[in-house]
């Protein structure tokens, strides 16, 4: 682990077993030792779904989310939402992802298939 000098570790705590177990270790290797971490994974399990939104049904119409828009490599403005098969290219050749944004969501406005509560 990194600046251990900066920070206290508890004694005998997951990230101290961990720092102690591995402070002699590759990054490769730590991060197999890891993988294998059995106490580590344990307290992740008891923790990764508390606090988490039951996902609604897929017979419920889903009005309020979360989309993203990315460009990939082949600098295509991808959408990515929840609520979709999966990604969509919206625009090939898009050389700036703000004003394909931007492009897109005027043309979503104008077509009504969005409407003013659009947050961003």
């Amino acid at each position: 682990m990194n600046h251990t000098s900066d920070i206290s570790l508890t004694a005998d705590s997951i990230l101290d077993k961990f720092q102690k177990e591995t402070a002699d270790k590759t990054a490769e290797e730590r991060a197999t030792y890891l993988e294998e971490f059995k106490e580590f994974q344990e307290e992740h399990k008891s923790h990764a779904s508390q606090g988490q939104t039951e996902a609604p049904t897929s017979s419920k119409k889903v009005l309020h989310h979360f989309v993203a828009f990315i460009m990939n490599s082949a600098n295509q403005l991808v959408e990515l939402d929840g609520t979709k098969d999966g990604p969509a290219v919206i625009q090939d050749d898009c050389e700036d992802l703000l004003k394909g944004v931007a492009t897109e969501l005027q043309r979503r406005l104008a077509d009504g298939n969005i409407t003013e509560s659009l947050s961003m």
